[in-house]
C-alpha cells in the first residue's frame, strides 16, 4: 500500500481505501537497522456526491390531507465518512409555487396550507418537485444567500496561546475589510517556520477575494451576488510555503448562489383592466385573460381572487376570466374584479373593472291578476284600484304606459296611462252588473316596443238601503201562567227586499223589553225563559227587532201583547212558629197551640182544613179541623215520650188541592220520680301494671231516667273490699276510676271496690254496685335461660336429626307474655348443622357434620317472649364433635427413591416413609410394614425409617412396598402402598469428599443451598446429575 524514498525515507502513498493502515518502517546505516512502528490514518475527502435511490419517486395523497402528513420517506446516501457523509434534503424547485410541500428530516411533508384537487391544473393535477440532497464537508466550499443580511454570523474563528498573562490575551480583527466571509482554508504544513503564499482563479468574474491574516487564510466576499446573473462559481486556490523547493496545495472550491424571491410579480396594462360585455353573454364565456410576469428565475405565477365572486371564475394558471352566472344590468350595471397574482411568497393586486351593457327586455305587472271590489252608484272617476309594472331598463326602454285592451268592462272604466289608476267611467247598478273583467296592457317606449298584460277582475258590491217589515206589524197571544220554562208563545216573521250580497237582506230578531220571554235570532220562535206569575203581573207587552246585517244596518219594529191565563198556583201560608213546653202531670184537653194560616186564593181555593200528619205519638194530642186548635188527650209521661214533633198539615179545598205544613213541638217538663240506675249489676275493669300514677283504669256508668237535676249524677267509692285501699280515686261527676299508687301484678293481681251514685232531685235518690279491678300482665321481665352455658357432645356420624341437649328458660310473665320460642343465631356457622326447636329447646343435627373440618361448634341460643315488644335472652352453648375412624392413612408421597453404598455407610437410616391421618387420638397414629418379609431391609413400624438389616450388593437395585395402618376401631390402611427403590453402589464410584471449613451446624441450615449450587456445576457437563449428602463427619483436624 505504501512505498518508500530509500534516500530521504518519504512514504509515498498510493491509492488506498482504507482508513487506518499500520506498517513497520525500518533505517539501514552500515548493516545497522533501527525499525519503528508507523501508523497512518487517512483523512476523509469529500469526493463523493450524495446519490437518491430511487432517483424519481411517485406518490399519491388526498386532497384536504392535514398539516404534517407524511408523502414519502426519501433515501439519500453519500459514500464519503463523517460531516462528508451527511445528507441534508431541501426543495429546490418544482411547481409548489404555494408551499403546500416541506422537508422533515427525510420525510417529505404536508404544510398547513390545504390542498385542493379542484385548483389544480386539469391537465394531470400533480406537482412536480426537484429535491437535492447536500453533504456538510470541512470547510471548503460554502453556500450562501445572495441576499445575506449585514451582521449574519458565517463563522467562528477560534486562536489559542499557551503563554499567560498579557501575552496570552488573544484579540481578533479581520485585515482584508469584507462584507461577508464564505470560509476559512486551515492549510497547515509540518515544517517550522513556514509562511504561506495564496493566488486564486476564478469563474466567472471576480466576487471573491482571499484574506491571509498571520496562520488563518479566508475566503470572503467582495462584491454582491446576483442568482440571476450567475447561479454557480469555481474558484481554485493555491497556497505555496517559502521553502527550498517550494510546495504547493491546490483545492477547488464550488460556490452555489441560492435564489432569493426578491421580486414580486407585475401585472400588464398596470394592473388595470377594463371590460365591457353585454347582460345576454353567454355563460362560460372569456371576459379577460390578465397576466404577470416576475424577474425571479424560475418562479411560477398563480392567480386568484382577492374573495370569491359567484358570477366569475378565474383560470390559476393563465389568468383567464369566465362568466359561470349571467348578467343582469339592473341588478349591477357594473363589477369591479380584485385579481392577486403570486409567486408562492409575493404578490400583487390588479383590478377589473366590468361595464355590463343593457338589453331590453318585457315590463313586468307586480301580479298577473288584481282583484278589486267596489260598491255600486260610485261617482264616475272615483279612484278604485291600481295596476303596476316594472321595467328596469335604461332610457325609454324603462318608460311604461298603460292601457285597456279588450273585457266586458272596457266601456265602464278607464286607466290612467302614467299611474295605472282604474276609475269608473259611469254610475253602476248592482242589479244590473255584478261582475267586470279588464285586459291592461304596459307598453315601454322603446322601438320596437314590448309589452306585457294582466287581468283585472272588478267585483260590485250592494248598497244596504231597506228594512226589514214585520208581518203583521202587531201580534196579541195568550198563554197560561203555569207554563213551563221553554214553552213556545208564538212566532213572527219579516222581510226585507235587498239583495243576498253583503247579508243585505239576512236578518236577526231581538228584544230591547226586559220580560220573561226571548225570541230565536233566525227563526222568529218566541219561548218563555223564567217562571210566569199572574198573580204577580198578568199582561206583557215586547218590543221586537228586526236588525239586517248590511254594511251599515237597518232595523224593523214590531210590538206583542202577551196576557196570562190565572190557576189555582198558592199554596196556604202558615204564620208564626209553634214550640211548647208542658208538665208531665198536665190535665186533659188543655190547649197547646192554635194554627193560624191563610191563602191567596178566592172562594174554595181559600177555604182551608187542618190535620196532625205524623208525630202525634200514642195519640196523646187532637186538633180542630176547621179552627187548628190543638189540645191534649192523655195524660203524659215524661219517661215514655219527653217529645213531640208533630207535622201539622193545613189544606186548601182547590181543584187539585194545594196544601202548606208546619211543625209543632211539645217539650214534656221532668218531675224528680225515677232513682239512678246501673248500666250493669257488677263492673270489671282492668289496668296494666307498672303505668303511671293517675292512669286511667276505665268508668263506671249509671243513667237516670230523669232530666236536668233529677239526672244529675254523682259517683263516690264507698269501701274497699279486696287488695288494700286508697289504690284508686273516683271521678264524681264522670265516673272515671284512676289509679293512685303504682301497681305491681307480681304482687296484687286483684281490687274489689264498693261504689255508689246518686241524683241530685229533691229529695235524692242512690244506688250502689262492685267494681272489680284486675291489673293485667305487662311484658316488663326478660326470658332466662336456666343456665348461662351449655355444653354437648356429638359424633360427628350422628345422623341428621339427632338430638344433642335442651335449652330451657323461663318468664316471670303470665299469658302471652310468657309464651317462649327459642331460635338458633342465623349467621353463626353452627346454624349450617344444627337447627333448634322453637317450643321445646331441643337441638338436633340438622346435616351431617364432619369433624375433621368442624371439630367444634359455639355460638348463641336466643328465647323471645311473645310480648309486644318481646324480650329477649340468650345463652351460650358448646358442642364438641367426637372423631370417628372415618379417613385412612395418606402416604405423603408413593415413591421413595435412595441411593446407598453397599458397605460402610455413614447413617443406619437409609430413608423414611412419611404417612398422616386427618383423624385424631388413636385413629391418628400411624405405623408402617412391609408388604412381605425383607431379608435386606428393617422397617421401623413407628418412624417409618428404613435401615438396611445385611451388607448389600453393589449395582443391584432393590424394590420394596410399605403400607400404613392407623389404631382406630376399625382399623384403616391406605388405599394405595408406597414404592421404596434402593439402589447400592460403590462408594468409590459415586462419592466425592469435600473437606469444609464451618461447623456442622452451619453446614446443615445452609445445606440444601449448597447442594443445590452443587447440582448446578454438575449439570453443566452432566445435565441430569443430582447432588446428595450421604455421609457428613465433623473433626477437630484441619
Amino acid at each position: 500500500m505504501f512505498t518508500n524514498d530509500a534516500f530521504v525515507g518519504k512514504v509515498i502513498k498510493p491509492p488506498f481505501t482504507g482508513n487506518v493502515n499500520i506498517l513497520c518502517y525500518s533505517a539501514v546505516s552500515r548493516g545497522y537497522t533501527a525499525t519503528v512502528p508507523l501508523t497512518v490514518h487517512i483523512v476523509d475527502v469529500n469526493d463523493n456526491t450524495p446519490r437518491f435511490s430511487p432517483e424519481v419517486y411517485m406518490n399519491v395523497i388526498p386532497e384536504n390531507s392535514p398539516a404534517g402528513t407524511s408523502v414519502r420517506t426519501l433515501t439519500c446516501r453519500d459514500d464519503d465518512s463523517g460531516a462528508n457523509g451527511l445528507c441534508t434534503l431541501r426543495i429546490q424547485t418544482g411547481d409548489d409555487v404555494t408551499h403546500k410541500f416541506a422537508i422533515s428530516g427525510k420525510t417529505l411533508v404536508t404544510t398547513g396550507t390545504a390542498i385542493d384537487y379542484e385548483a389544480l391544473p386539469s391537465r394531470d393535477r400533480t406537482y412536480s418537485l426537484v429535491v437535492v440532497g447536500v453533504d456538510s464537508p470541512s470547510p471548503s466550499g460554502y453556500s450562501v444567500n445572495e441576499d445575506i443580511p449585514v451582521g449574519t454570523t458565517i463563522a467562528t474563528v477560534l486562536a489559542t496561546d499557551a503563554d499567560d498573562g498579557e501575552d496570552g490575551t488573544l484579540k481578533y480583527s479581520i485585515i482584508a475589510r469584507a462584507s461577508t466571509v464564505i470560509s476559512n482554508f486551515g492549510c497547515r504544513d509540518s515544517d517550522s517556520g513556514t509562511s504561506f503564499t495564496y493566488t486564486m482563479t476564478q469563474n466567472p468574474g471576480n466576487k471573491f477575494i482571499i484574506s491571509n491574516a498571520g496562520a488563518l487564510a479566508g475566503l470572503v466576499l467582495n462584491d454582491s451576488l446576483d442568482y440571476e446573473t450567475a447561479p454557480y462559481y469555481n474558484l481554485e486556490v493555491t497556497v505555496t510555503d517559502n521553502g527550498y523547493p517550494a510546495r504547493s496545495s491546490t483545492i477547488s472550491i464550488d460556490v452555489t448562489v441560492l435564489n432569493v424571491n426578491e421580486d414580486q410579480p407585475v401585472f400588464t396594462n398596470t394592473g388595470t383592466y377594463m371590460v365591457f360585455a353585454s347582460e345576454d353573454t353567454s355563460i362560460g364565456s372569456t371576459l379577460v385573460t390578465v397576466t404577470a410576469t416576475d424577474k425571479d428565475a424560475g418562479d411560477a405565477i398563480t392567480y386568484a381572487f382577492v374573495t370569491p365572486y359567484l358570477s366569475f371564475h378565474i383560470d390559476h394558471t393563465l389568468g383567464t376570466i369566465l362568466l359561470v352566472h349571467s348578467l343582469d344590468y339592473e341588478t349591477a350595471d357594473s363589477h369591479v374584479l380584485l385579481v392577486t397574482a403570486s409567486d408562492g411568497m409575493l404578490s400583487t393586486t390588479a383590478t377589473v373593472t366590468l361595464e355590463v351593457g343593457d338589453v331590453n327586455e318585457v315590463p313586468s305587472f307586480t301580479q298577473t291578476t288584481y282583484t278589486i271590489n267596489i260598491n255600486e252608484n260610485q261617482p264616475p272617476g272615483t279612484h278604485v284600484g291600481r295596476v303596476f309594472a316594472t321595467d328596469l331598463d335604461a332610457g325609454a326602454s324603462g318608460r311604461i304606459t298603460y292601457t285597456i285592451s279588450d273585457g266586458d268592462g272596457a266601456s265602464f272604466f278607464t286607466v290612467d296611462s302614467f299611474s295605472g289608476m282604474i276609475s269608473p267611467s259611469a254610475v253602476i247598478d248592482y242589479e244590473v252588473n255584478t261582475f267586470f273583467f279588464l285586459i291592461v296592457q304596459a307598453s315601454d317606449a322603446a322601438l320596437p316596443s314590448l309589452t306585457a298584460q294582466c287581468l283585472v277582475n272588478v267585483r260590485i258590491r250592494d248598497d244596504n238601503d231597506n228594512a226589514p217589515v214585520f208581518i203583521p206589524h202587531t201580534y196579541a197571544v195568550l198563554v197560561s201562567e203555569e207554563a213551563a220554562v221553554g214553552t213556545t208563545v208564538t212566532t213572527i216573521s219579516a222581510t226585507d227586499i235587498d239583495s243576498v250580497a253583503d247579508n243585505n237582506n239576512v236578518f236577526e230578531f231581538s228584544t230591547i223589553s226586559t220580560v220573561p220571554f226571548t225570541i230565536h235570532s233566525t227563526s222568529g220562535v218566541i219561548r218563555t225563559n223564567a217562571l210566569l206569575d199572574r198573580e204577580l203581573l198578568p199582561i206583557y207587552n215586547m218590543v221586537i227587532l228586526a236588525t239586517d246585517k248590511g254594511a251599515i244596518p237597518l232595523t224593523g219594529t214590531s210590538t206583542i201583547t202577551i196576557s196570562l191565563i190565572d190557576v189555582n198556583d198558592n199554596d196556604p201560608s202558615i204564620s208564626g212558629t209553634y214550640d211548647s213546653t208542658v208538665d208531665e202531670d198536665t190535665a186533659v184537653n188543655t190547649v197547646v197551640f192554635t194554627i193560624i194560616a191563610t191563602d191567596l186564593d178566592y172562594g174554595r181555593n181559600s177555604q182551608l182544613s187542618y190535620s196532625i200528619v205524623s208525630g202525634n205519638t200514642d195519640a196523646c194530642f187532637k186538633i180542630e179541623s176547621r179552627t187548628g186548635i190543638i189540645q191534649t188527650v192523655n195524660t203524659l209521661d215524661r219517661e215514655l215520650q219527653s217529645f213531640y214533633k208533630m207535622e201539622v198539615h193545613v189544606t186548601d179545598d182547590g181543584i187539585p188541592p194545594r196544601n202548606a205544613s208546619v211543625t209543632c213541638t211539645v217539650t214534656i217538663r221532668d218531675v224528680n220520680d225515677n232513682a239512678p240506675h246501673w248500666i250493669t249489676q257488677f263492673f270489671v275493669l282492668s289496668i296494666e301494671e307498672n303505668v303511671a300514677i293517675g292512669s286511667s283504669v276505665g268508668f263506671v256508668k249509671a243513667t237516670d231516667a230523669d232530666i236536668g237535676m233529677n239526672s244529675a249524677l254523682t259517683y263516690e267509692i264507698v269501701n274497699y273490699w279486696v287488695g288494700g285501699s286508697n289504690q284508686f280515686v273516683i271521678d264524681s261527676s264522670s265516673g272515671l276510676i284512676s289509679s293512685t299508687e303504682a301497681l305491681n301484678r307480681e304482687i296484687i293481681d286483684t281490687y274489689v271496690l264498693w261504689c255508689r251514685v246518686y241524683d241530685g232531685g229533691s229529695p235524692m235518690l242512690l244506688a250502689d254496685s262492685n267494681v272489680t279491678i284486675t291489673v293485667s300482665d305487662l311484658n316488663d321481665n326478660n326470658p332466662v335461660f336456666e343456665m348461662r352455658h351449655y355444653s354437648g357432645n356429638i359424633r360427628e356420624s350422628s345422623q341428621v336429626g339427632t338430638a344433642v341437649l335442651r335449652v330451657s328458660a323461663n318468664d316471670a310473665d303470665t299469658g302471652v307474655n310468657a309464651l317462649l320460642s327459642y331460635s338458633l343465631y342465623k349467621s353463626a356457622r353452627a346454624a349450617k348443622y344444627f337447627n333448634i326447636n322453637a317450643t321445646t329447646g331441643i337441638i338436633h343435627v340438622k346435616a351431617l357434620i364432619d369433624r375433621e373440618k368442624d371439630p367444634f361448634f359455639s355460638f348463641k341460643v336466643f328465647v323471645t317472649d311473645s310480648g309486644a315488644p318481646p324480650r329477649t335472652g340468650t345463652t351460650k352453648v358448646s358442642i364438641t364433635v367426637q372423631d370417628v375412624n372415618d379417613n385412612r392413612p395418606e402416604f405423603k408421597q408413593e415413591f421413595y427413591n435412595t441411593e446407598v453404598p453397599h458397605s460402610d455407610t455413614c447413617s443406619s437410616v437409609l430413608t423414611t416413609i412419611t404417612a398422616t391421618d386427618v383423624d385424631e387420638g388413636p385413629n391418628a397414629l400411624v405405623s408402617y410394614y412391609f408388604d412381605k418379609y425383607s431379608e435386606d431391609f428393617n422397617l421401623d413400624a413407628v418412624t417409618g425409617k428404613i435401615s438396611a438389616s445385611r451388607k448389600l450388593t453393589s449395582g443391584k437395585k432393590y424394590i420394596e412396598f410399605v403400607f400404613a395402618r392407623d389404631n382406630g376401631n376399625p382399623e384403616l390402611k391406605t388405599r394405595s402402598k408406597a414404592t421404596v427403590r434402593i439402589d447400592a453402589y460403590k462408594p468409590s464410584d459415586v462419592v466425592l469428599l469435600f473437606h469444609l471449613g464451618v461447623n456442622k451446624s452451619y453446614f446443615e441450615s445452609v445445606e440444601r443451598a449448597f447442594l443445590s449450587l452443587l447440582t448446578g456445576v454438575y449439570r453443566v457437563s452432566y445435565p441430569t446429575a443430582v447432588a446428595r449428602r450421604w455421609c457428613l463427619i465433623e473433626t477437630s483436624e484441619r
